[in-house]
């Protein structure tokens, strides 16, 4: 998108007759209501995971540990950003943003340390 702020998928939440609302709009106009929303790759990676383990009735902790575990895969998948998230709650009391926070990486599994690919390594292409 170079940037351009006109290519952005926005994510709305808050309260609207007083029941909680999550929302999202694209850059054409789509917009709808959701009970879990994603953007971008999240759609491709995340939202399996989330359609598998989301739950009406989870905890605040439940729902932190699925963003969390969303997060991390999707860190691991780009290798252009950082495993520092924000996470936010809103109620009809306000929007309470959390701090950044690190997500913890494991970076010793057999697959991310083994050669995939060359010449001395068989290689995949």
């Amino acid at each position: 998108n170079k940037g351009d702020p006109l290519w952005n998928s926005l994510v709305v939440a808050g309260v609207h007759e007083g029941k909680a609302t999550l929302g999202t709009v694209d850059h054409i106009g789509t917009a709808y209501t959701e009970d879990f929303i994603v953007t971008g790759f999240g759609g491709h990676m995340a939202m399996p995971i989330i359609r598998e383990s989301w739950r009406a009735d989870m905890s605040e902790e439940e729902a932190r540990t699925l963003v969390e575990q969303c997060m991390r895969i999707l860190y691991y998948r780009d290798c252009r950003t950082i495993n520092k998230i924000t996470l936010s709650k809103i109620t009809s009391d306000g929007a309470i943003v959390s701090e950044p926070y690190t997500l913890s990486t494991k970076w010793d599994y057999a697959s991310f340390i083994k050669a995939k690919a060359g010449v001395d390594t068989g290689g995949s292409w």
